[in-house]
């Protein structure tokens, strides 16, 4: 796989499982589901004015809507960073609607708000919007060299992601019935790559498990209740 485009391509819709998440109720998401709800996410962030090479916000939760937005962004070349400063520098914020209000924007930037529905009404609500989009491809004009990523004052594009996505899914053995639980932020590369891209590469699952949930291998810095563990430290982007 080269992009984005290829990860979320239409034939790749199944009824396999893609995503679960623990929270104060479980959710969990098919391949036909992830696909569809990625490119309406997609949709959405263009209807904002986000594009090719602009910058998307997102302050993660264990929950599917990051990993929605993440995808989505990357259909339309956008460049996504994850727990961005309270003052941000983007076209779009995607945040839960209790920490919403704490950021700044830039005039023209967008909120968008994810849980509970925002009280301010110049908020958009994710779930309302996503739900509303036509469950179509958004036009995609993207190639590997394009950076998705930015993290640590670098910027990563779709092709180094997944080619390291690739080469933990050939290290560590990962399979389509694998369950990936992700136990390191979202702001590290490596979690993006491990515990995002490389269970979607393969097929497998990926797994927020908050406290009450498990996979077979998990994304740790250090000691995780998995049996298996891709150690952060050792996922290279190159």
């Amino acid at each position: 796989m080269d992009t984005f485009a290829d990860l979320l391509a239409r034939e790749r819709r199944s009824g396999a499982p893609a995503l679960r998440t623990h929270g104060s109720r479980i959710r969990r998401y098919t391949y036909t589901q992830l696909c569809t709800l990625s490119w309406q996410s997609g949709s959405v962030l263009r209807h904002v004015g986000v594009a090719k090479g602009r910058k998307v916000a997102l302050a993660a939760s264990q929950s599917p809507e990051p990993v929605l937005t993440f995808l989505g962004a990357g259909l339309l070349g956008a460049v996504v960073e994850f727990e961005p400063e309270k003052e941000v520098d983007a076209r779009a914020l995607v945040a839960p609607s209790t920490t919403i209000a704490d950021y700044e924007l830039p005039p023209g930037g967008q909120r968008i708000a994810y849980g509970e529905r925002p009280d301010d009404p110049s908020t958009m609500f994710f779930e309302k919007e996503v739900w509303s989009e036509n469950p179509v491809i958004p036009p995609i004009d993207i190639s590997p060299d394009d950076p998705v990523l930015a993290a640590g004052g670098e910027a990563y594009t779709q092709g180094q992601l997944l080619a390291a996505a690739e080469r933990v899914i050939e290290e560590y053995d990962i399979t389509d019935e694998d369950e990936v639980a992700i136990r390191t932020p979202l702001t590290e590369p490596g979690t993006v790559v491990a515990g995002i891209l490389a269970p979607l590469v393969v097929g497998g699952t990926i797994v927020f498990p908050g406290e009450d949930g498990e996979g077979t291998v998990a994304v740790a810095d250090g000691d995780a209740p998995e049996s298996r563990v891709i150690a952060l430290a050792d996922v290279q982007v190159e």
